[in-house]
């Protein structure tokens, strides 16, 4: 801020821009400061018109902008997230009332120890603009019911178990973990079987080639 003593009658001072003119001073935010120095001029230069100039920097009014688009953005991107969570919660809810009645037949190869995993770089909603977010999280088999569904326990610090009766199930349960938002979700399994892997005894493969084999292996009826 400043405040600039121009004569009465010099109507172009007044229209000029405070850095053209010569006799003015830079001005602190300290309000007793400015008081004083009014006071002063009020008396010492009763010829003069007391001029009060701002002059804002560009480059701050910008960061300021800044500051609040920012703001605008981390409420609006807390809002969608909570969305999000309610949408997946009633979704999980949805999945616990109404357990898949058929077990995916990939799921009978799984044997008690084994560790399934997913392991994909997820995209949102196949938005090639954004950056995938990559997983890799896996859970171990503790328990295959009768029907085939299988108890699963997840390998990470939370000790969370799980009963699931298909891929998908088991895909949205570890990306659930995992802190993935539902935009990022696989809408069908169609490409499940290609990214989920079975870790049994030092090999790894993916849950299609390892039921091809089981599927080819013939077994007394």
């Amino acid at each position: 801020m400043w405040k600039i003593s121009i004569q009465l009658d010099d109507i172009a001072g007044l229209k000029s821009v405070p850095a053209e003119i010569d006799v003015y001073r830079e001005m602190d935010d300290d309000e007793q400061g400015i008081r004083q120095t009014f006071g002063d001029d009020l008396i010492n230069n009763r010829d003069n018109i007391q001029v009060w100039a701002i002059e804002m920097s560009l480059t701050k009014t910008k960061a300021q902008v800044q500051e609040q688009l920012d703001g605008v953005e981390n409420k609006i991107q807390e809002r969608l997230e909570g969305i999000e969570n309610k949408i997946q919660n009633l979704a999980n809810i949805v999945e616990n009332k109404s357990l898949d009645r058929k077990v995916d037949k990939e799921l009978w190869t799984i044997e008690i120890g084994d560790k399934l995993w997913v392991t994909h770089p997820y995209k949102y909603n196949n938005d090639n603009s954004k950056e995938p977010r990559k997983v890799d999280i896996g859970c171990t088999i503790t328990n295959i019911s009768g029907t085939g569904y299988l108890t699963v326990i997840l390998l990470k610090e939370r000790k969370e178990q799980k009963i699931i009766s298909s891929l998908l199930s088991l895909e949205k349960w570890l990306l659930d973990c995992d802190g993935i938002p539902i935009m990022y979700r696989n809408k069908t399994d169609r490409q499940l079987r290609e990214y989920i892997f079975v870790k049994r005894g030092g090999v790894t493969k993916n849950i299609k080639d390892l039921y091809g084999e089981y599927n080819a292996t013939p077994r007394n009826n």
